[in-house]
């Protein structure tokens, strides 16, 4: 770790000495479209968001090149990184969503198909993080799994308990569970049809139901993450990284294809959300679908993902690297072609799902920080009150403004947003007593992807021993 800090320190250190002569950097790309395998070194059209400071960008940067992207499993993720995606998608997360959003995180890989559940270990530990950081932020975190990994992913969810301080962020949010059945039929991606559970004179009832709920999970939903979740290659099933197909045994729910409904809803015009919401709508149903309200269309809704190997939902982003990788078998085939907006790789999904975890705290952090040396007026919002009132309430918010520092806020929102080792230990071993298995050896056991469980504990307790260090520079914090 003694090199982590170092690396850090100089970079947080060049970065400052060159923030005022030189332009925020261009961002790595975030693919668009759906299934593009035009993308093998993906560029970004944006600029680089420029509220954050120079050393928790540099902190971030760390976690994913120094901890989660060193390819521990030597599986060759190490291509698939994209160079600021893990910064990218937490600045996402605290700065583009609303107050009390809803983010839905699907997850689910099962490729133990021999074995009932299925489920195997990566996963259900990263996903619970990264909704333990939602509901830390006060939004509604939902977490959509196939029904075969319904048992584990329950298991996972289990006294599960937010802490730190709530004090000045509002109320935490919750984390729900969601899951839908599989569908019989193939549709290769993209979809934009906008019914995915065909009607099926033996099961038409369970349909229209799975129906109604995946669609209200469209309407609903402001942000999609995926963390360790099968998807579908260029014929449209969900392969194993031995090329096992797991969408013919039954396993898949369409999850993917929330992804593509909410992005071809979002091309709509607002004033058609509504009449085309109730087209999806089974017969029966039209009237109650008919009035719910239209979602405004502000800004476009993202997609994040987190993947190891390249048969994960979102690695689409990066298909060509994964197609002319030499460590990848079979990439051609089992290669997902949905490309995620901000793509996290790792050596193991887990480890991702902590670093986004901890890149949200950080991010938090920050935007506390800038905002304790906002003008006090401006931290607060008047209404329109007079000049009496809004004297009154700039004193009320200098009050209950206490001072701090960086490495305090860090500490905070790592407490809320980041699980423990006993946290995680705890989880392991109850989803295990459900049946869960290592993915890599098929044992039912708390290893995860043929690695020891203490070291992805390593990894996390590295991830926390990072964040905790970061540092304000000699002009507190020097933001571009």
């Amino acid at each position: 770790m003694a090199l982590l800090f170092l690396r850090v320190l100089l970079t947080t250190i060049l970065s400052i000495a060159s923030s005022s002569s030189s332009s925020p950097s261009t961002a790595a790309a975030a693919a668009t479209s759906i299934g593009d395998s035009s993308h093998s070194h993906p560029r970004s059209t944006d600029i680089m968001p420029s509220s954050t400071s120079d050393v928790v960008r540099s902190v971030i940067d760390a976690i994913q090149h120094d901890i989660i992207g060193t390819d521990a499993g030597n599986r060759g993720m190490k291509p698939l990184i994209v160079k600021d995606d893990l910064f990218l998608a937490s600045h996402a997360v605290v700065h583009q969503l609303m107050p009390k959003s809803t983010v839905l995180i699907l997850s689910g890989f099962p490729c133990c198909v021999q074995h009932s559940p299925p489920t195997e270990t990566d996963g259900p530990p990263g996903t619970m993080a990264i909704a333990r950081a939602i509901a830390a932020c006060g939004h509604t975190a939902i977490v959509v799994v196939d029904d075969c990994n319904k048992a584990v992913f329950e298991a996972s969810m289990q006294d599960m308990e937010m802490r730190g301080s709530d004090d000045g962020g509002g109320t935490f949010g919750t984390i729900q569970l969601e899951c839908l059945p599989p569908i019989k039929s193939i549709v290769p991606p993209p979809n934009e049809y906008a019914r995915v559970y065909l009607d099926d004179d033996d099961d038409d009832d369970n349909n229209s139901d799975a129906q109604q709920r995946f669609d209200d999970l469209v309407q609903r939903c402001d942000m999609i993450i995926a963390c360790e979740r099968a998807g579908p290659a260029r014929d449209g099933a969900c392969y194993t990284m031995r090329g096992i197909n797991m969408t013919e045994r039954n396993l898949i729910a369409p999850l993917d294809q929330l992804v593509t409904t909410m992005r071809h809803r979002d091309t709509e015009a607002p004033d058609s959300a509504v009449s085309d919401t109730s087209n999806t709508a089974s017969k029966g149903q039209d009237e109650d679908i008919e009035q719910q309200p239209s979602r405004p269309l502000q800004r476009r809704r993202l997609f994040l993902a987190i993947g190891d190997g390249g048969n994960e939902l979102g690695m689409g982003k990066v298909i060509d690297r994964i197609i002319e990788s030499e460590q990848i078998a079979d990439g051609d085939k089992i290669g997902c072609v949905i490309a995620a907006d901000h793509l996290i790789a790792a050596s193991v999904s887990n480890w991702g799902g902590y670093a986004l975890a901890a890149s949200i705290a950080l991010q938090m952090a920050d935007a506390d920080m800038q905002t304790s040396r906002m003008p006090v007026t401006a931290v607060k919002r008047d209404g329109g009150k007079t000049a009496d009132e809004t004297t009154a309430t700039a004193e009320e918010n200098k009050e209950q403004q206490a001072p701090t520092d960086i490495q305090t806020l860090a500490k905070t929102w790592i407490e809320r947003c980041l699980p423990s080792e006993a946290d995680e230990i705890a989880l392991l071993n109850r989803c295990v007593a459900k049946g869960c298995r290592d993915g890599v050896s098929g044992k039912v056991e708390a290893t995860v992807d043929g690695m020891p469980l203490e070291r992805s504990l390593k990894c996390l307790r590295d991830i926390r021993d990072i964040s905790l260090s970061v540092q304000p520079s000699s002009e507190s914090l020097s933001v571009r």
